[in-house]
């Protein structure tokens, strides 16, 4: 996730240079920027991806601990 993180950093300055800085008086956009744009967001579509398998496996495998258990009335603790 790290790595995908640094790339889509990387990808997006590349964009950011290529839209801005370089293809300022391009009436259309140029090939490096399209492939520039379009990588950034598909990496950005994987890093999403990662993160939501991740949360759910996270939340799969964690055990309930007695912080998240629920007093009931009588005294005695119910699991939430």
């Amino acid at each position: 996730m790290l790595s995908l993180l640094i790339t889509q950093l990387c990808l997006g300055f590349i964009a950011f240079l290529t839209r801005v800085a370089w293809g300022r008086d391009a009436v259309q956009p140029e090939l490096p920027m399209v492939i520039a744009t379009v990588t950034h967001v598909a990496v950005g579509a994987l890093l999403l991806a990662t993160a939501v398998v991740l949360a759910v496996q996270v939340l799969r495998h964690a055990p309930v601990t007695l912080a998240e258990r629920v007093p009931s009335r009588e005294g005695k603790p119910v699991a939430a």
